[in-house]
């Protein structure tokens, strides 16, 4: 399998399972050249073990249910000795794994250099972070209840949930973004944890009613939406009790 930088990594299907989804077991193994290698190489055989970064001495064993890639190249066929035969794994994924071998080797052989470029990486890392949380906290200072009305509530809904499901969110945010901003001003913190207690209520009920389609991104999706209608009525600590309320 190719590596980059031009290299080579190998690999081995140990056995294949046909019950159910036909799948194959492959182990990875911790050889890198420039040639492939000779199957009378004992490192064909060896698994990689992997301790870089925070792997925890784990063999790189996968269960895989795809074709391999074209540009992986067959060598043949070689026995499995017995301990191998024994081998299992609870990673299931694709052939996506020729990373990992290189990056052992790097781990091993040049450690001072992968040290430093991890530290330069979380350092660039870092500083987006802490610019996406000012710029977040100055949008939230700003933002109104007009510029929520004018604007798509979840542009990132495409492909999922289907479209009738974000129309309906949309409608019920919108719906308490509407009563907000119609109330009298200075809105009261009592009426503000009411309307938003029976915003929650309103999506529990019709994400119930359409088959929990609320996952891990549409949850975030809401939980940002509600913080910047908290924000907007002034009271952005009710986010507290949004934990309490919610069941998506």
């Amino acid at each position: 399998m190719p590596l980059a930088g031009g290299r080579f990594g190998v690999c081995r299907v140990i056995r294949k399972k046909v019950d159910g989804v036909p799948c194959a077991l492959v182990a990875i193994s911790d050889w890198i050249g420039n040639e492939p290698p000779q199957l009378n190489d004992p490192a064909v055989r060896r698994i990689l073990i992997k301790n870089h970064h925070n792997w925890k001495n784990g063999p790189e064993v996968i269960w895989v249910s795809s074709p391999p890639p074209t540009e992986f190249r067959r060598l043949g066929v070689i026995d499995v000795p017995s301990e191998d035969a024994k081998i299992d794994s609870e990673w299931h994924g694709g052939w996506n794994f020729s990373e990992q071998p290189l990056m052992q080797w790097r781990w091993d052989n040049e450690h001072e250099t992968v040290l430093a470029e991890d530290a330069a990486k979380n350092a660039i890392e870092s500083a987006k972070r802490k610019e996406a949380i000012q710029k977040r906290a100055e949008y939230l200072t700003a933002i109104s209840f007009s510029e929520l009305l004018a604007k798509d509530l979840f542009p990132t809904w495409d492909d999922y949930p289907p479209e009738a499901a974000k129309e309906g969110c949309q409608q019920i945010v919108q719906s308490f973004i509407r009563t907000l901003d119609a109330s009298e001003k200075p809105l009261a913190r009592n009426f503000v944890s009411k309307e938003l207690k029976k915003c929650i209520e309103e999506l529990n009920q019709f994400d119930s009613k359409n088959k929990n389609f609320i996952e891990t991104v549409e949850r975030d999706d809401l939980c940002e939406v509600l913080e910047d209608i908290a924000n907007a009525a002034k009271f952005p600590d009710l986010m507290e009790k949004v934990k309490d309320w919610k069941d998506w």
